[in-house]
């Protein structure tokens, strides 16, 4: 088991090994509070349900004075509505859950560096299934392999969303490997066997790969966009819309999202979508690498930049550091 200090809450193993990790933790954790949103849910539902009852009986009341309470039973009337968990809800609570309980509590931001590589090493290990579609099966990828608490626990960290909980600067080496816009298991796959992401099959992606990137891997039909279309939105998303610096141009390098972009079409778009047509953050020509999903009509593409010799913005580098369904 890792050493940690419940003052500084930092993991002090020297190994360096993620087997000393207590990754089972994680996908206790994430349980937990899927269990605890899945009550809150039902909770809500009984509520509705009651107060739909009550709302009935004091209709009845009020329309026959007369006859007094009603002497049917309304819950034959209407049904009980099954409880609704969203999907933002389950995001909120798995994410803060995890965040607290594991990764500030082992310090995981301070020793990325080698624990994601080794996550990466173990996943590329992993066999491959493919489906009857003849497509690699993220579905039979992930029931066959994880297949304890501990590698649940491995998944389900690389399928948080909020990688900056544990990733530094996302848009910089050695992050940027790891970040948003990497599939994690697929690049570690593609890395050990040459496997293109086009090879596995869209619709089990959702497995093995965090909810955002899924999101944007999905939208594969596009309304159609003229490169000064995308580099118009992308100089109105940047631009600062108040304050001292309003009207000047927030860097493309490091800036992780557009804002106040007009374009209905383009507002609508999964926001991980927007930065790889925008071509800013991960996914700008200084950052990106071959192994982020950069267009989501085609995985393995590496798009032309948007902007030659980046004429929006040109800083040197900087040398300081839906219905919520349960994964498991």
């Amino acid at each position: 088991m890792p050493r940690y200090s419940p003052t500084r809450k930092v993991f002090t193993s020297v190994s360096k090994d993620i087997k000393d990790l207590p990754f089972d933790e994680v996908f206790e954790l994430y349980m937990s509070a899927y269990s605890q949103v899945k009550s809150d849910a039902q909770a809500l539902a009984d509520d509705l349900y009651n107060f739909r009852l009550q709302e009935l009986e004091d209709m009845h009341s009020s329309n026959n004075p007369e006859e007094g309470s009603f002497e049917g039973n309304f819950t034959d009337v209407i049904t009980k509505a099954p409880p609704i968990i969203t999907s933002a809800a389950l995001n909120k609570a798995t994410t803060l859950a995890i965040n607290q309980g594991f990764i500030e509590k082992y310090g995981i931001a301070i020793h990325s560096e080698w624990i994601l590589p080794q996550v990466v090493t173990l996943l590329g290990s992993m066999p491959l299934y493919k489906n009857s579609n003849g497509l690699y099966s993220g579905k039979q990828f992930k029931y066959n392999n994880f297949n304890t608490n501990w590698l649940k626990g491995v998944l389900t960290l690389t399928m948080l969303n909020t990688k900056s909980s544990y990733l530094k600067l996302q848009y910089k080496n050695p992050s940027k490997s790891f970040g948003a816009l990497v599939p994690l298991v697929m690049y570690a796959q593609r890395l050990n066997k040459g496997i293109p992401y086009s090879a596995w099959d869209p619709e089990e992606i959702h497995h093995i790969i965090h909810s955002e990137l899924v999101n944007a891997m999905l939208c594969r039909e596009l309304p159609i966009f003229t490169r000064e279309d995308l580099i118009s939105y992308r100089k109105e998303g940047l631009t600062v819309k108040s304050g001292a610096t309003v009207g000047t141009l927030k860097n493309p390098i490091t800036t992780h999202a557009l804002s106040g972009v007009s374009d209905p079409m383009f507002k609508q778009l999964p926001s991980l979508v927007q930065v790889m047509l925008a071509q800013i953050w991960m996914a700008h020509p200084e950052n990106r690498t071959k192994y982020m999903v950069l267009d989501p009509t085609n995985w393995d593409k590496m798009p032309s930049p948007l902007v030659s010799d980046d004429v929006l913005l040109k800083t040197p580098d900087l040398s300081v550091e839906c219905i919520g369904v349960s994964i498991w």
